[in-house]
């Protein structure tokens, strides 16, 4: 389970070599998705600012299709805005003495580190946004292409496209299906009832002791009992 256990470590600097390992790649991670974003928004505005050559091969000015890519221009846009916003605040408040007064007030205030896993999701989301929009707007324009085999390679694509995604899916899902099914092992173990060990009894000699009085004085029986 998501905990911020680990912050203790970090406030304390027990580990800053970690800390400083994974802020390292959350920068770079941060300046791909950028790079992306940046690439998304190149391709959406050359497909808003020019005209098919050919308007019957790949009709990418239908109203469909270009109402798709100026949603993707306008998320590109906006991921590349918020991720270099983050990327720099990232950078600057989680350099120096700042990060651990930073680290104690996500700490106290719920709301506010929700906010700020929000605000370092968001370039994310849009890219995510974006890249499917300017797919969809592509494909209408092959399907709605007046050549045959336009469709038929729109169709290919599309379903690559989907054979890839169900397959990232099942490898990716592995790890998290397999920690479900350890969990309701443990769970199903625990609440499982405990066999009761038998006693078989054969031929064991019982003690029997009587007490006479306010005091206990031990007579010993033996008995024998045959199974």
């Amino acid at each position: 389970m998501p905990s911020l256990e680990h912050w203790d470590d970090l406030i304390t600097d027990q580990r800053r070599e970690e800390w400083d390992e994974h802020k390292k790649m959350v920068i770079d991670r941060l300046g791909n998705m950028n790079v992306t974003a940046g690439l998304v928004l190149t391709t959406s505005a050359v497909f808003i600012s020019t005209d098919p050559p050919f308007k019957l091969l790949m009709p990418y000015a239908s109203h469909g299709s270009y109402i798709l890519q100026v949603a993707a221009f306008v998320a590109a846009l906006i991921s590349l805005m918020t991720g270099t916003s983050v990327l720099i605040i990232y950078d600057t408040c989680y350099a120096g003495a700042d990060m651990k007064g930073l680290l104690r007030s996500l700490r106290r205030n719920r709301f506010r580190l929700v906010c700020c896993l929000v605000l370092m999701a968001y370039p994310s989301l849009a890219l995510a946004v974006s890249t499917l929009a300017l797919m969809t707007a592509v494909f209408i324009a092959g399907f709605t292409s007046d050549k045959l085999f336009v469709k038929i390679l729109t169709a290919v694509t599309y379903v690559t496209l989907i054979v890839l995604a169900l397959l990232a899916v099942y490898v990716f899902s592995a790890p998290w299906i397999d920690g479900r099914a350890d969990a309701s092992d443990i769970t199903d173990r625990d609440n499982r009832p405990s066999p009761e060990p038998k006693i078989r009894d054969s031929g064991l000699s019982h003690r029997e002791v009587r007490y006479s009085g306010s005091h206990a004085n031990p007579q010993t029986k033996e008995l024998r009992e045959d199974v």
